[in-house]
């Protein structure tokens, strides 16, 4: 087994050891996802596949500029919330952790939730750009 090998067991049981820790867990890392469509589309319609993506997901979705739209998904009556920012352009988009509250995010880790939230968020955005 190489180092690298031996790097990739340790990381994976160390999230399986997280992960059974009150519902920590490893963060997902979302790369950039290229927009799913046959046809090109331009920033306007990318812009407006991800404004209808949040609400299908519950997020509340803020344009900020061209591009750049921060995305805020609470429960629990406020007690819990994600804030991210969705980076994107006509091909691709993305999802940056910002903050959250009460999710024990650390970087590597955070309570299970938010992945699940921001991996229904990032699939409901390829749903929507496939729709165009």
């Amino acid at each position: 087994m190489n180092l690298k090998n031996i790097g990739l067991a340790f990381a994976l049981m160390a999230g399986l050891a997280l992960s059974a820790c009150g519902g920590v867990a490893p963060t997902y890392d979302f790369e950039s996802r290229k927009v799913s469509t046959k046809n090109g589309l331009t920033l306007d319609q990318v812009t407006a596949a991800i404004l209808k993506a949040g609400p299908a997901q519950q997020w509340q979705m803020t344009v900020i500029r061209p591009g750049l739209i921060e995305a805020k998904r609470e429960w629990g009556g406020g007690k819990h919330s994600i804030l991210v920012n969705v980076v994107y352009d006509a091909k691709t988009y993305k999802i940056d952790y910002k903050s959250s509250k009460n999710l024990r995010y650390s970087g590597p880790t955070a309570h299970r939730a938010y992945n699940r939230e921001t991996i229904r968020l990032y699939d409901e955005i390829h749903a929507q750009t496939s729709r165009l």
